[in-house]
């Protein structure tokens, strides 16, 4: 029996004021992503309070599923070839994976002037240097030739003069 007037407005509000304020935390948690500064246990934490605020018995499997979702893309490939089972080994996983992500970025940000390139070499075949410093010789030689021979036909044709 409700008696005073704040108690049938708060009753009011339980049985009616909560299913808009659901359907607003389901759109959120349709929509919702983790922001590119936010760590994964501030994203988990958020999901699971828009969780309950859907559906307080929301089962695991189906926050495990809006936990997934949204997380970013940097983790979301190593997490899901883990392939967690619960929100607990979910939260589990990304921590250790963003926490070996991080220890990489800062490892590279310590050392911005060193770059590691992986690379594979094969040698060149031994003809290919011979080659072209062949050419180049006979390109010098060419060169040097009609240089010179150009020069003597100048000399040549003003004493002749």
């Amino acid at each position: 029996m409700i008696k005073t007037w704040s108690s049938f407005t708060e009753a009011v509000t339980h049985a009616f004021g909560s299913t808009k304020a659901q359907q607003l935390a389901f759109e959120q948690l349709k929509w919702y992503k983790q922001t590119v500064n936010q760590s994964i246990t501030q994203y988990y934490d958020k999901i699971i309070e828009v969780c309950k605020k859907v559906d307080s018995a929301m089962p695991d499997s189906l926050k495990l599923k809006y936990l997934m979702v949204g997380i970013k893309d940097s983790l979301k490939m190593h997490v899901a070839l883990q392939d967690p089972k619960t929100t607990d080994v979910f939260l589990s996983i990304t921590r250790r994976v963003e926490d070996t992500l991080s220890l990489t970025s800062s490892n590279n940000d310590m050392h911005p002037d060193h770059i590691t390139i992986n690379a594979v070499t094969h040698p060149k075949p031994l003809t290919q240097p011979f080659t072209q410093q062949k050419s180049l010789k006979n390109l010098n030689k060419t060169h040097f030739n009609n240089y010179h021979l150009n020069n003597f036909a100048q000399i040549t044709h003003i004493l002749h003069e």
